[in-house]
């Protein structure tokens, strides 16, 4: 959401021409749905009535063809490579997020 909401200097997102993946909606409304009785608006990360992560980033996006996801809960991302860029949905995904981008680090390293 971060990058989707900067600007470069053409007032464009940080992310326009990416490849990405964020919190898909499918996982957004699950878990908002499943615990609004007990928990309020706690899982709607901007709160009921507003529009969920997906939307938000891919609005950012050149063509929502840039955004990629899945509906399986087991570690997913997405690399970038044209802008050694790489993006992940939720925590389950943190763990090969950062393999991924201790790898993206690495391979700098034997350039240098």
């Amino acid at each position: 959401m971060v990058l989707s909401e900067s600007k470069d200097a053409n007032g464009r997102s940080v992310i326009h021409d990416c490849a990405t993946t964020a919190l898909p909606a499918h996982f957004e409304q699950v878990a908002y749905w499943g615990t609004r009785t007990f928990l309020g608006d706690y899982y709607k990360t901007f709160g009921h009535g507003s529009e969920n992560v997906q939307q938000s980033v891919t609005k950012a996006l050149a063509s929502p063809a840039q955004f990629k996801s899945t509906l399986n809960p087991g570690p997913f991302v997405v690399e970038d490579e044209n802008y050694n860029y790489i993006s992940a949905r939720w925590p389950g995904d943190a763990e090969l997020f950062a393999e991924e981008i201790i790898k993206l680090f690495e391979s700098f390293n034997k350039i240098v």
